[in-house]
């Protein structure tokens, strides 16, 4: 197990994704936002801090349709069309890390999901970018 630091969490390490970081292999993110300027901001932060590419999406019905493919994501708790938490389940059970972004509190996580590293809005760049690096490994990962 690994603790993710600023987290206090412990999880297990994904060694997929940090196989997929050395090799040099397309790393595919999703970012789950309905505001546009925080949903923009995000996909910045991601991109300047590894090489990715970036899926965004405002939508648990969009978001479904991306979950194949997807190495890594970021999820804002309640988007357009209600709460993230189907989303989470279908990339805990593929074995997808993720992190929620939101504004919701901690509390309304479902018990399965609680586990997940939580990053309260208003965020700073080094959670979300040291979210992404610390389950993808940080071998490649800085431009």
């Amino acid at each position: 197990m690994e603790l993710l630091v600023g987290f206090g969490i412990s999880r297990p390490e994904w060694p997929p994704l940090r196989r997929r970081f050395r090799e040099g292999v397309p790393v595919r993110v999703l970012i789950v936002e309905d505001d546009p300027f925080v949903a923009l901001d995000l996909e910045s932060i991601v991109q300047d801090t590894a090489e990715v590419e970036v899926d965004v999406v405002a939508s648990v019905a969009e978001a479904r349709k991306h979950v194949s493919g997807i190495d890594f994501a970021f999820l804002d708790i309640d988007v357009l069309d209600g709460a993230v938490f189907e989303v989470a389940e279908l990339l805990r059970d593929r074995g997808v890390p993720f992190a929620f972004v939101t504004g919701a509190a901690r509390a309304c996580v479902p018990a399965p999901l609680r586990d997940a590293p939580f990053i309260p809005k208003p965020y700073k760049v080094w959670q979300i970018s040291r979210s992404l690096l610390e389950t993808a490994g940080a071998e490649r990962a800085w431009r």
